[in-house]
């Protein structure tokens, strides 16, 4: 691993050489010209701070041309008698002249003349005999908007490193989940949690979480549009009817709260079109898979509501077999659908309510057994297994996993630059799991489980552009619920164990960002988040002798089996075995600043300080017989310090991001035997993403993450630092992604081709490093070639995952204490699918 990382920092330092020059002779070229950096850049990749109040629409024309940077062709005798709209705040150029004409009959076209925007106002309805054309924010621009700070901005101007997937991209390239999403992105692992279908892992620069049960907190947080996903079942979502994705590295707790300790995730939907859609998407590949997707929405009549409905159905044979009940490993067999309503009265007003459900019938993924006992043989397909819980009497004896949820947002521009914006959510998910640990049909560890989550979320913020000064106000609440309650039978040791976790959460959060220009070149960005969190638990574990030839079963669930716990009570007289129920409450206050320097439109230099905090609580599996337990365990924390650079060089054809990080990451949460606070850690690192446009459309796709993790402390069970000897789970020293990608005429329309290599070296999925589940380093080939027929109404694809048939492991179970247990699950094999699309 540290050759690995020696060898990538070298591979680095040559991309940045490489670059650096690049953007010297980008400089040069500027300086020769004697030309201002800020008039000289395409005028599509600007976004302009407006400050116009309402006067003659000719006074007006002729402030806005200069602040945008614009020059205006128009006949005088048409704007002498109008009168322009306020425009306030930070547009594109598009947006910013609707608005200015928004009290006018006048329309306009566009037109790119020498690196400027020629504007041609007209009374006519037509232009040339056609209707007249209001250009969209994106059509001006050409640059990805993103909204990773609350508020929308281009992606060089935000201070902070993020990857960005469009909708169509990810749509061309036929990525369906995050999972699939993940592998090309630097220092980020998302996997899929271990026995489960939809419960997500994600590690950003080293921080995560893979433990599925109430009680624990993931480090990554997961939003839907902007609405926080309390737990993480049913969070590796499917990719449909989205407009973008972002992920956010680093800690967000000013910006996002908390549990996004390790950075965030952004699913952002699609908003409805203001004209009739359909389209329907299907998938058909390997192991049978055949997906449908389809999408409508239209207008209502003679009103300003728009409706909108989707529906996805995915399925896939196993890619293995169970070989003694019969069953599938590791199928698909799921229904999503969507529903939503769009009101727009005015261009100042947007309300939205959408709801949303999931049905996942899949088989329970088993694991490949590793680990063997005397005269086993290891199995021919790592897809297989020989799990025998499914023919169980345990009432939890299959996987079932069901969520929906129902949510509203309403957006209002006021005057004078303010914004306000309201989100409200509702989520429940359930699931539930027949775990069987071992993998061999006699069941020696079995696990069957139950998830069960609700939500109520509440968000309201104020945003503001005030001349110089951008940023937002805001008031968060969260009151939520997560039980987990589960079987342990261990058939060896001749004895069950029955858990119960029930948590409630009640979050309530002030939050506030302001970016301040403090000159033309220079902006300071100022942020704070003040959280104050009560978490109250009931913890139930109980004991029970197993009988001979039968099924553990605990009362909980249905049984008749008499526990042996014997009940215990504290200091005080309140019962802490086999009940205990403790509260908790934590005040966190997260600060975060970023200072930024633009000396050319094209370059953006910055450095940041950022912090972030996981939720204390209690032990879910823990010895409440113990004190130190019963006290539960505090929030971690993490103090981060990057400096970041984003340049655009040779006229757009060369864009990059650079950014090299040190975290200090305290207080965390470790578990051997119990639960504790005792960990310290140092976590440094780089990321660079690189953009080459080559020739003849041709582009070419860089991305490379190093880290360098470390524990100083790690206090195990019996007081002793045992650092030395544990690593960071599921974080590889260096991830590298490179892509080729392009397109050319045939056929009326346009032929797209990827081609990508996703490389990550050596990594552990245990922070012991067992021996079964340290993963080598491997390369994963993927590929597509897509066809679009003009105006986009057919689109044909043919998609390849994991083509050089890597076999690789994503997580398991090692329990040496217990007849040596030790599975291992693995990522997807060699995938071929085709896909058809028809817009209408």
């Amino acid at each position: 691993m540290e050759h690995d990382f020696i060898l990538n920092i070298r591979f680095s330092l040559l991309g940045l050489v490489v670059f650096g020059l690049f953007y010297f002779f980008e400089i040069a070229a500027a300086s020769a010209e004697v030309v201002d950096a800020h008039r000289s850049m395409p005028l599509s990749k600007k976004l302009v701070f407006f400050d116009l109040p309402s006067q003659s629409l000719k006074s007006a024309l002729i402030e806005f041309g200069l602040q945008a940077g614009v020059n205006i062709i128009v006949p005088a005798h048409l704007v002498n008698s109008f009168e322009a709209k306020a425009v306030l705040g930070r547009y594109g150029i598009g947006r910013a002249l609707e608005i200015l004409l928004s009290n006018t009959p006048l329309i306009y076209r566009v037109n790119a003349i020498a690196g400027a925007v020629v504007l041609e106002l007209s009374h006519n309805k037509t232009i040339v005999g056609r209707e007249p054309h209001k250009i969209s924010v994106r059509e001006i621009e050409d640059v990805l908007v993103v909204s990773a700070r609350h508020y929308e901005e281009a992606l060089q101007d935000v201070p902070i490193s993020l990857s960005v997937f469009g909708g169509e991209e990810l749509d061309r390239d036929g990525v369906q989940n995050l999972v699939q999403m993940g592998v090309s992105l630097a220092n980020t692992t998302l996997q899929v949690v271990r026995g489960t279908n939809t419960t997500l892992a994600a590690y950003i620069r080293g921080i995560g979480q893979d433990e599925p049960l109430a009680g624990y907190d993931s480090g990554v947080g997961v939003y839907i549009d902007d609405i926080y996903l309390n737990r993480p079942q049913g969070a590796v979502l499917d990719i449909y009817d989205v407009e973008r994705i972002e992920v956010l590295r680093g800690p967000q707790g000013a910006l996002y709260g908390r549990n996004t300790i390790g950075g965030a995730i952004k699913y952002i939907t699609r908003k409805l079109s203001d004209d009739p859609s359909l389209v329907v998407k299907a998938y058909a590949g390997s192991f049978h898979q055949q997906d449908i997707i389809v999408s409508a929405g239209t207008p209502l009549a003679n009103s300003d509501i728009r409706v909108g409905t989707s529906f996805g159905s995915f399925n896939r044979n196993g890619y293995g077999n169970n070989l003694v009940t019969g069953e599938s490993n590791y199928d698909k067999d799921i229904i999503v659908g969507r529903a939503s309503i769009e009101y727009t009265p005015s261009e100042d007003v947007f309300v939205r309510i959408y709801g949303d459900m999931t049905k996942n019938k899949s088989s329970t993924r088993r694991g490949y057994r590793f680990v063997f006992e005397d005269g086993e043989d290891p199995l021919d397909n790592i897809y297989d297994t020989k799990a025998g819980t499914g023919a169980s009497k345990h009432p939890v004896n299959h996987s079932d996993e069901s969520s929906h949820s129902i949510a509203g947002s309403s957006s209002w521009s006021l005057d004078h630059g303010y914004t306000l914006e309201t989100m409200t959510a509702y989520r429940e998910d359930k699931s539930q799991s027949p775990g069987d640990f071992d993998s061999i049909e006699e069941s020696i560890m079995s696990v069957p489980a139950i998830y069960k989550n609700r939500q109520f979320s509440q968000e309201l913020k104020l945003k503001f552009e005030l001349n110089k000064v951008q940023g937002l106000l805001g008031l968060f609440y969260l009151d939520a619920n997560a039980l987990t309650a589960y079987d342990l039978e261990l058939v060896n040791e001749g004895f069950g164990v029955f858990t119960l976790a029930d948590v409630d959460i009640k979050s309530r959060a002030i939050f506030m960002s302001v970016n301040l220009k403090v000159s033309e070149l220079f902006s300071v960005s100022v942020g704070g988040r003040y959280t104050i969190e009560q978490r109250d638990m009931i913890s139930i574990r109980d004991v029970f002798v197993l009988r001979e030839a039968e099924d553990f079963i605990s009362p909980y669930f249905g049984g008749d089996i008499v526990p042996v716990t014997l009940r215990e009570f504290d200091e005080l007289g309140s019962e802490v075995v086999p009940r205990f129920s403790g509260a908790l409450e934590d005040r966190k206050f997260n600060p975060r600043i970023s200072l930024s320097w633009q000396p050319y439109e094209m370059l953006h230099l910055y450095s940041s300080y950022s912090t972030g905090f996981r939720s204390g609580g209690f032990d879910p599996r823990g010895l409440y017989s113990e004190p130190n337990t019963r006290e539960g365990f505090s929030p971690e924390t993490v103090d981060t310090y990057e400096i970041g650079l984003k340049a655009s060089c040779f006229s757009g054809d060369i864009t990059s991001s650079f950014a090299v990080f040190h975290s200090d990451y305290r207080n965390i949460q470790i578990r051997d035997d119990r639960l504790t606070n005792g960990g310290k850690a140092n976590i440094s690192g780089a990321e660079l993403e690189v953009a080459v446009s080559l020739f003849d459309g041709v582009k070419a796709d860089l991305s490379i993450g190093l880290i360098d993790s470390k524990y100083i402390e790690y206090i195990n069970e019996a007081g002793v630092n045992v650092a030395g000897d544990r690593v960071f789970a599921n974080t590889p020293a260096s991830t590298i992604s490179l892509s080729l990608s392009g397109g050319t005429s045939v056929f009326g329309g346009k032929l797209s081709w990827l081609a990508s290599a996703n490389y990550r070296s050596e990594v552990s999925l245990y922070s012991q490093s067992p021996p079964g589940l340290v993963q080598e380093s491997y390369t994963l080939f993927n590929g597509s070639v897509v066809w679009e027929s003009g105006g986009s109404a057919w689109q044909f694809g043919l998609h390849g995952l994991n083509l050089t048939e890597v076999e690789y492991k994503v997580g398991g179970y090692f329990f040496p204490q217990f007849s040596n247990v030790g599975t291992a699950f693995y990522g997807d094999p060699r995938t071929i699918k085709v896909s058809l699309r028809r817009s209408f």
